[in-house]
């Protein structure tokens, strides 16, 4: 996965926590909240899972073919 791409989860949840604020849903917002930061603070090992994988998946192409 790309960082652009988690920029852009963590991006959203964010603004979903703010217009579910504004509605007054506040456990709601917590929720998208607790969301963005969780994906914020794993990024690193999201982008390293995902490097993982593309190299598995390259070398057993590799091995195959």
């Amino acid at each position: 996965m790309k960082q652009e791409r988690l920029n852009q989860i963590i991006e959203l949840y964010r603004h979903r926590a703010k217009a579910a604020r504004e509605a007054s849903l506040l456990d709601k917002a917590r929720e998208m909240d607790d969301f963005a930061d969780f994906v914020e603070n794993n990024s690193g090992s999201f982008l390293d899972d995902a490097y993982s994988k593309e190299s598995e998946l390259w070398e057993e192409y590799e091995n195959n073919y």
